[in-house]
């Protein structure tokens, strides 16, 4: 079924490039969204932590809502969903992903005129989080936020952050975005990477965090320290930091070769606010990667969906130029990701399983 889900958004996403019809454009959008809320929906022991969701959904009492693992904001809506309309598991979760797509589906409308496209790349960049259901919310909060509030309206942006945060705590990164609708020159991007390669040479970045960790709130420390043991024993190779380095790199060196060309497509503010997304990005991948990959895995999705964004308007720019070749080569760059972080865990998509059947 993850197959048949690339294959059918990569032949619907060209054809809305190619398509001179709204209407029908809207029609497969839409069709991508209900199509890609079932997966999500109507899973059965596919995809991440779904005993862990299910085990919760059951065994959650109002008197752990300020103690429990899961966020409050989560853990409310079970109450409410379990206790109060009496509902199944899995009637909750697809509500709760009807509203996590309606949410993209308007940010999306509004972020890119080229809606298919952007499903069929962001579908490669989060597969590998499907049942990541609360981080997907806060997601989904904080993109509708900063495509509708960012620009103009800062305070509603940073509502909405902290809303987030009620679903997923490690949202609360995504409040240093508020500065990035500013210009900061390129020189103290490059400071700030040059100071993390050398904290994470030297091992800095271990006392660094450590002691900042402490001063924030217990929710945050318990988990930082409970998460910082299993990392030490599963930390990454130096071939996989430096091809995450480069994958990173990669939209930031195109963005500056064709910057000009997609300020007419995007307009400056925008731009400027997602070449300062892709340099944090990179900055906090060379800083974390190596000691903290539990911080770098949930915290990198919030800066790959404007990396998704900003692929959007190069492969739309390249198409007006008829420039094929260039397109199908980030198609299969685009692939190779969905492969890749498939087969972290592959169990846990292939086969994939419904309450309906298996595929």
């Amino acid at each position: 079924m993850i197959i048949i889900a690339v294959l059918l958004f990569i032949f619907l996403s060209l054809f809305s490039l190619k398509s001179q019809s709204i209407i029908n454009k809207n029609i497969c959008f839409i069709f991508c969204l209900v199509f890609w809320w079932f997966l999500e929906s109507f899973r059965w022991e596919s995809g991440t932590d779904y005993w862990n969701y299910i085990n919760n959904f059951q065994r959650m009492k109002l008197k752990f809502l300020w103690t429990d693992r899961y966020e409050l904001g989560y853990n409310l809506m079970v109450l409410f969903f379990r206790d109060y309309l009496k509902t199944s598991f899995t009637f909750f979760i697809a509500v709760y992903y009807l509203i996590v797509f309606i949410l993209y589906y308007f940010s999306i409308r509004k972020a890119t005129q080229k809606p298919l496209l952007f499903i069929f790349i962001f579908f490669c960049f989060v597969i590998g989080l499907m049942g990541s259901t609360r981080q997907l919310m806060a997601l989904s909060i904080m993109f509708f936020g900063s495509i509708y509030f960012l620009e103009k309206k800062k305070l509603w942006f940073i509502l909405t952050i902290l809303l987030a945060s009620l679903f997923h705590r490690t949202i609360i990164v995504c409040l240093v975005f508020v500065f990035f609708t500013n210009h900061i020159k390129y020189k103290y991007w490059f400071y700030m990477i040059a100071a993390a390669f050398i904290t994470q040479i030297s091992g800095l970045n271990m006392l660094v965090m450590e002691n900042l960790i402490v001063i924030l709130p217990k929710s945050f420390s318990e988990r930082f320290f409970s998460y910082l043991s299993m990392s030490l024993v599963d930390v990454i190779n130096m071939k996989t930091y430096l091809s995450g380095i480069f994958r990173r790199l990669l939209p930031i060196i195109l963005l500056f070769i064709y910057k000009d060309k997609l300020t007419e497509i995007a307009g400056d503010i925008k731009i400027r606010y997602v070449m300062n997304i892709l340099f944090f990005s990179l900055f906090s991948y060379i800083i974390l990667s190596f000691n903290f990959t539990f911080i770098i895995s949930r915290i990198s999705i919030y800066f790959n969906i404007f990396e998704v964004l900003f692929y959007v308007w190069l492969i739309t720019m390249f198409i007006e130029e008829k420039k094929y070749i260039y397109i199908l080569g980030l198609v299969a760059f685009f692939l190779i990701l969905c492969i890749k972080y498939i087969m972290y865990y592959p169990h846990l998509f292939l086969p994939y399983k419904t309450i309906f059947f298996t595929l």
